[in-house]
């Protein structure tokens, strides 16, 4: 019968799997271990020091760089690693790298197998793959503790396949770093499983090519959706509270998170809100969602205020319906700094009605000082006494009003008004005002 050979496998600590006489000698490591509440199961069948001293070196180095017994218990085979030939090496390099300490805990928690690693053959490799996508040097800490499975990924597969196809979709060259900085997930997906699938499902949709590269490249993190569970749902959600098919690529470009959100409830409940609030009919809430996806994502008790407050500025609730449903914007303007002062300006500078705005509620998206107040200047300066409509005054970019006021313009009401640009960002964000119940965090919430 042949005798057992010495050794068997490789170790994690780049050494070998010794004899039975070995593991029995670290017994006593073992108890040690366990009774500081470390899971051993993994650990009998793995090299470790016969010394509880070298142990305690090693259960404390971990837990001193922020690795408590729930972390390590989660990959127990850390405690494999040695000290001084693993561990030191990787942390002196993440901190030549620039990462914050808090960050190097974070990333050893969510990805501990970096202490195995070995800084020329597996980290080096991966950074300078980083760098030439164009991330910066300052970057690279925070994309690797977002994350750190980059640091598995072998540069020639998955990562360099999906920026590849991105390119040739249309993605800009340029908009490529900014976009792994952002949202490094993509360079883990696969192109034929998860990001073709997803780029060929919003072309479908009747957006061109083009600017489904455009959105990728501003909002990249929309990759990261489910395509069944999340896109696909989303726009069927839509579709059933009203809103028009030919609608929805609209949508999308002006705020891609539309197709995140979970809309299983809040599609239907703030639709029926609005139709119960605002007395307006199915077709009406489907218009002010296609014109501004965000308002299904308003909190109730937000526009609830707006509505309040321009009930108590003498507008019925038609008014206030029709003035929503034509601009919905009205619903996250601030009272303190749009809603009152435009109004007040609107009534005691300007002479006019209240009721003036409910043909034209786009006037509270246009800047009090910057605007209204310059252009009723020049309005009523020196000779001139012109009775014009708030579009007339308002809706016209500064050269086309210089061309109406000396009568040399042919259009009467040129329909261009305040807009959203590509990402769904909003207007002007309102100042925090003291006498309103909703924070700053909440106004994101509605418009993000």
């Amino acid at each position: 019968m042949e005798a057992e050979p010495k050794f068997r496998r490789p170790s994690v600590t780049w050494g070998i799997l010794l004899s039975k006489e070995h593991r029995e000698a670290a017994r006593e490591v073992i108890k040690y271990l366990e009774t500081e509440g470390i899971d051993t199961n993994m650990l009998k069948q793995i090299e470790l020091p016969t010394a509880v001293e070298v142990m305690q070196t090693r259960l404390g180095f971990l837990r001193k760089i922020g690795l408590d017994n729930e972390a390590i218990n989660n990959y127990p085979l850390v405690l494999g690693c040695s000290v001084y030939k693993n561990m030191v090496p990787v942390l002196k390099y993440l901190k030549k790298l620039g990462f914050p300490q808090h960050w190097v805990s974070i990333l050893v928690r969510k990805y501990p197998m970096i202490l195995h690693a070995s800084v020329v053959i597996d980290i080096l490799p991966v950074i300078y793959f980083l760098r030439g996508l164009d991330i910066d040097l300052v970057d690279i800490p925070r994309v690797l503790t977002r994350y750190p499975d980059l640091l598995g990924f072998k540069t020639e597969g998955t990562m360099s396949t999906s920026v590849a196809y991105l390119v040739s979709v249309g993605v800009g060259v340029r908009h490529v770093g900014y976009m792994l900085t952002e949202y490094p997930e993509i360079l883990g997906m696969r192109v034929a499983t998860v990001i073709k699938p997803k780029f060929d499902y919003l072309m479908s949709l009747g957006i061109p090519q083009t600017i489904v590269a455009r959105i990728i490249e501003r909002r990249p993190y929309i990759l990261g959706y489910h395509l069944e569970s999340r896109m696909q749902s989303n726009v069927n959600h839509l579709l059933e509270i009203g809103v028009r098919k030919e609608a929805i690529p609209g949508m999308i470009a002006q705020f891609p998170d539309i197709l995140g959100r979970i809309l299983s409830v809040s599609a239907k409940d703030h639709a029926s809100w609005f139709k119960d609030k605002l007395m307006l009919e199915t077709d009406k809430v489907a218009g002010m969602i296609e014109k501004m996806p965000q308002v299904i994502l308003i909190p109730t008790e937000m526009a609830l205020e707006r509505i309040r407050f321009l009930k108590s500025q003498h507008f019925t609730t038609a008014d206030i319906g029709q003035m929503v449903s034509q601009c919905p914007q009205i619903l996250i303007s601030s009272i303190f700094s749009t809603l009152r002062p435009n109004l007040n300006f609107l009534t005691s500078e300007m002479k006019r009605l209240h009721t003036d705005v409910v043909d034209f509620p786009e006037y509270f998206t246009y800047s009090l000082e910057g605007r209204i107040k310059p252009r009723f200047r020049a309005l009523t300066n020196g000779d001139r006494d012109l009775n014009c409509s708030l579009d007339w005054l308002l809706n016209c970019s500064d050269l086309e009003f210089e061309k109406r006021l000396d009568g040399r313009s042919d259009v009467v009401d040129e329909m261009v008004g305040p807009s959203f640009i590509m990402g769904g960002q909003l207007p002007g964000k309102p100042e925090k005002a003291k006498d309103e119940s909703h924070s700053s965090e909440a106004y994101e919430a509605a418009a993000l």
